[in-house]
């Protein structure tokens, strides 16, 4: 799908995450997988083809990452932010999604612009050049999500020696 140094960077990227659960949507993720699962061989791959198949999903299954590409381009916006959202509250603690970004796709159903998966909550990692056109990389984290602020502490509590002992 991608140039053979694209799905290196996304390598790198995925074997920083070592995830034993894996989920897959979308084609480019077979090829950005099949070396991580050769030298991981214990790890839970499961691949979807159909974004129908992962919106139904029971709730009880987590996966430790999951890879998205050439999917979201080619759903409705709404659709495809119902689910990131859902992939990313309830399925998955760490995602990864390739996505042409920006004006020029005249073959895309929607156009997304990087404000917009920084405003789901995801950090843009990297981005390359395909076809003249920029494809960027976008990684949510849960554990990276929200820093704790520097305020939130008992320097500012009104009793620094009840800090952290009593919730309400």
């Amino acid at each position: 799908m991608y140039p053979e140094a694209k799905q290196t960077g996304l390598l790198s990227l995925v074997e920083k995450f070592h995830p034993r659960r894996i989920m897959n949507i979308g084609p480019a993720g077979l090829d950005v997988f099949g070396t991580y699962l050769k030298k991981n061989p214990d790890t839970h791959f499961d691949n979807f083809s159909d974004t129908r198949a992962v919106m139904k999903l029971d709730q009880a299954e987590r996966y430790d990452l999951c890879f998205i590409s050439h999917v979201l381009e080619y759903m409705p916006k709404a659709e495809a932010e119902h689910l990131i959202a859902r992939l990313r509250d309830v399925h998955c603690d760490k995602l990864i999604v390739v996505i042409p970004v920006g004006v020029g796709w005249s073959d895309l159903t929607c156009v997304w612009q990087s404000n917009e998966m920084l405003g789901l909550g995801f950090t843009r990692v990297g981005e390359f050049e395909y076809e003249n056109r920029t494809i960027h990389i976008y990684a949510f984290d849960i554990e990276h999500y929200k820093t704790t602020p520097d305020w939130l502490n008992s320097n500012y509590w009104a009793n620094p020696d009840m800090f952290g002992k009593y919730w309400w």
